[in-house]
């Protein structure tokens, strides 16, 4: 066991949601407060009151993360959910409209690495490039134990001589599971996700990433779809 700063950066390698203990105020008043999030005044009182607009969570999520070995020798380790803030980089944060990026991974050349030494906002900056995003609607409904991770996948190509983002696919809406894996050569990959069927059954489902004659990026779904290419 260990205790981070506020505003350290890691790695989720993934996440699980238990049943909420009866009595969790030893859980929350350990929250530290996030970088640049102080607030003067009776913010504790505001916090209570928005949190009394909100249904009640029968649940809550922890998260599973790698730190960096300069940090801690433990391959991995879990972190309550709360006081965990998602980081999405910043080429890819305009691109939320509606749904909530869950998790995101680059799918060309570029890498990010968090190493446990940046901040926060280090950790956002790179290069424009080419990923696979997992969204899920928004809802103001409890979470329940079981339920999809996400809802859609929206795959963004980046055209370096225009200089811009494309849609290169977005799925219709689907029950998918983590974690998401991506494999291949540069310019010929996959990735893989678990899809709930209408019966029920969980099953990996794989996608091919590849380029046109053009250089532009396609995505060749299961179930064929997702071929147009649109401007962003």
């Amino acid at each position: 066991m260990m205790r981070l700063d506020s505003g350290s950066s890691f790695e989720i390698v993934g996440w699980k949601r238990v049943p909420k203990p009866k009595s969790s105020e030893a859980i929350e008043s350990d929250i530290a407060p996030k970088a640049g999030s102080a607030q003067q005044g009776n913010s504790r009182g505001n916090k209570e009151n928005q949190e009394q607009n909100e249904p009640e969570e029968t649940n809550e999520v922890w998260y599973k993360v790698r730190l960096s070995s300069l940090i801690s020798p433990a391959p991995a380790g879990w972190i309550y959910g709360k006081q965990v803030e998602l980081t999405v980089p910043s080429d890819i944060i305009f691109y939320r409209t509606g749904r909530e990026f869950v998790a995101w991974q680059r799918i060309d050349s570029e890498s990010v690495e968090s190493d446990g030494s940046k901040t926060k906002d280090a950790a956002k900056e790179v290069k424009p490039g080419s990923w696979v995003i997992l969204e899920k609607s928004s809802s103001n409904q409890p979470h329940n134990i079981g339920e999809p991770d996400f809802d859609r996948i929206y795959v963004l190509g980046y055209d370096k001589r225009d200089q811009e983002h494309y849609t290169a696919y977005r799925s219709p809406d689907l029950k998918g599971f983590l974690p998401c894996r991506v494999a291949g050569r540069p310019d010929n990959k996959t990735f893989t996700i678990r899809v709930q069927d209408e019966s029920g059954q969980i099953s990996d489902v794989q996608y091919g990433i590849y380029k046109d004659a053009r250089g532009y990026l396609k995505v060749s779904a299961p179930n064929g779809g997702g071929k147009d290419r649109k401007k962003k």
